[in-house]
């Protein structure tokens, strides 16, 4: 809505929303830059489908030192012809599908903005999470939410 007319404007939604998903970047980016070798990050919506899709992305360090995304096939849709779709989605954007039925991508450890948008490219257009309020970060068993009201807004760092 626009406060000044008390008309809903569709430009001013979607361009919050966008800066929402922006928030998400930052964060998101950031929790990636203090993930150690041994302490993955998973990224899931709170909501589920029944029989339907499960976002889910787990971001680790390769032995080489790389950070890597990794999604599982059953997570995009449990059946197809929907589950090749979003693979589909995912592979036109750079992911690799393997034979142990998971997508994944990698990026040099440094690439922390790069592997944001790249989760935020499946979790917004692959699954359509509505925005990153849906969505946790689990670390070491311990869950964070993405969006608060008091988190500051902020410009990437562009790592």
């Amino acid at each position: 809505m626009d406060s000044s007319s008390g008309v809903f404007s569709e430009a001013a939604f979607d361009a919050a929303i966008d800066r929402v998903w922006v928030r998400f970047r930052c964060e998101l980016a950031d929790q990636l830059d203090r993930m150690s070798h041994d302490h993955p990050v998973t990224v899931f919506a709170l909501w589920t489908e029944l029989f339907g899709p499960q976002p889910t992305v787990v971001f680790t360090h390769t032995l080489n030192s790389r950070l890597r995304l990794t999604v599982a096939h059953r997570d995009l849709y449990p059946y197809g012809p929907e589950d090749r779709q979003r693979v589909a989605m995912l592979t036109d954007r750079g992911w690799r599908s393997l034979r142990d039925q998971t997508c994944i991508v990698e990026f040099a450890r440094r690439g922390v903005d790069a592997a944001a948008m790249a989760a935020q490219y499946a979790l917004r257009e692959v699954w359509g999470v509505p925005d990153p309020s849906y969505l946790v970060a689990d670390q070491d068993d311990v869950l964070r939410t993405f969006i608060t009201s008091d988190a500051a807004a902020r410009e990437p760092k562009m790592r």
